[in-house]
């Protein structure tokens, strides 16, 4: 469980913490630095990409194809299992972008927003392009000449893919 700040004053004041202020207040400006040193900023005009690839469906009329396509039958299907597959080709968080919009526009109603929220999560898991935590494993896998393909990755899924079943058994 979380700490409160007053709980943290409380025990502060009673004796029981003791915080080295002046050890707090030292900084490092090179641990910051080196931080910066470290992101994944060739990753940036990826994740903007495929925003600007998301704003390019919308003004292109895609998003008003999409809204057809789906239409208003069986949305928590259509919408789980296509937001599912869409995360992986242009990662869950553009994704929701795009789906805002389309929900927004269609009307849809809640448990198309569900089953979106739902799609987007589990797609995320999917493949490595379907969540930015993905993108940025690969990167770092390529940067120490680790290989491992998304086939490989695909394996690891599908076996742990069971384990996400367990838990709607049991409440079954």
């Amino acid at each position: 469980s979380l700490i409160t700040l007053d709980e943290i004053k409380n025990l502060q004041e009673n004796g029981q913490l003791e915080l080295d202020e002046e050890e707090l207040e030292k900084t490092k400006p090179t641990e910051v630095l080196s931080t910066f040193k470290h992101l994944p900023y060739e990753l940036i005009p990826f994740i903007l990409s495929m925003f600007v690839f998301t704003v390019a469906l919308h003004q292109n009329g895609i998003t008003q194809l999409l809204i057809n396509f789906l239409g208003s039958t069986a949305p928590t299907i259509k919408y789980g299992v296509s937001s599912f597959l869409v995360c992986n080709l242009i990662n869950n968080i553009p994704m929701s972008i795009l789906y805002s919009s389309i929900l927004s526009a269609s009307g849809a109603g809640v448990s198309a927003v569900y089953s979106t929220i739902i799609g987007s999560n589990l797609g995320a898991f999917f493949t490595p392009i379907g969540a930015l935590a993905g993108i940025m494993w690969s990167n770092i896998l390529n940067k120490n000449q680790i290989k491992f393909s998304y086939l490989n990755f695909l394996r690891i899924v599908y076996k742990n893919l069971k384990l996400l079943f367990v838990p709607t058994e049991i409440l079954n």
